[in-house]
């Protein structure tokens, strides 16, 4: 995260009635040590590592040892594939795998999975496979039980830039939902091409609160959508939904 981006969102942090949460994959220690944001929320392991003290059944650790040992075997073989522990959970990284590398690697997790029982289920990111416990059923569950704490007045915003924020897209129905990246299939009803963008939109939107006017732009009421979020004065794009 730049410099910009980081003091942008601690200046939001600050306004009153403004509340601002990281959700990520990564453990919460390491999303804390990566972004260093003062004056926000850190949700670690898709949105359930939620403080420091968090923890699960040994059960669901051993069967994550027994995962990540087998699998390392299974596609220890296959170029460009590799994989990263992160304690309770473990990621299949497929960036730099070949595409039938990144079929094998797939169909090889499919396999074990289906014969592993049911403590451990897999989350598909843009170029990685999540295991994890299945009691950690994502981004989207997590983001649902927050919005539930949310006042009436409360206008919720989610920005995200992988396939692992769709489901916390769907789940946020009375908000803005931003896409980061290029214009595809999404249920988010916004998109912005990049970080940069990012940090516009950021700034813009402290700027509106700081003047004490509602944003700008409306909510879209339909699946057929402008893809420009609130602030930017640009003409919209669409998303496909």
């Amino acid at each position: 995260m730049g410099r910009a981006t980081r003091l942008a969102i601690e200046r939001l942090a600050r306004r009153p009635r403004t509340r601002i949460t990281l959700v990520s994959g990564r453990r919460r220690a390491d999303v804390i040590a990566r972004t260093r944001v003062r004056r926000v929320q850190y949700w670690g392991l898709f949105g359930w590592e939620q403080h420091p003290r968090w923890s699960r059944p040994d059960r669901e650790r051993r069967a994550l040892d027994h995962a990540r040992e087998r699998l390392g075997v299974l596609l220890g073989n296959l170029r460009g594939v590799h994989l990263e522990d992160k304690t309770w959970s473990f990621a299949v990284h497929l960036r730099h795998a070949t595409r039938r590398a990144r079929q094998r690697a797939r169909a090889a997790l499919r396999g074990y999975l289906a014969h592993a029982g049911t403590e451990l289920h897999a989350i598909d990111g843009a170029n990685t496979l999540n295991v994890l416990p299945t009691a950690i059923r994502g981004k989207g569950e997590a983001v649902g039980q927050a919005l539930k704490r949310l006042r009436p007045t409360d206008l919720p915003i989610y920005i995200g830039d992988d396939a692992t924020d769709e489901p916390a897209f769907a789940a946020v129905r009375e908000g803005i939902t931003v896409r980061v990246g290029q214009p595809g299939s999404t249920r988010a009803g916004y998109y912005l091409s990049d970080t940069e963008e990012v940090r516009r939109f950021l700034e813009r939107l402290d700027e509106d609160l700081r003047a004490r006017h509602p944003t700008t732009f409306k909510r879209p009421r339909s699946q057929t959508r402008h893809t420009r979020p609130p602030g930017d004065r640009r003409p919209p794009r669409r998303s496909s939904a």
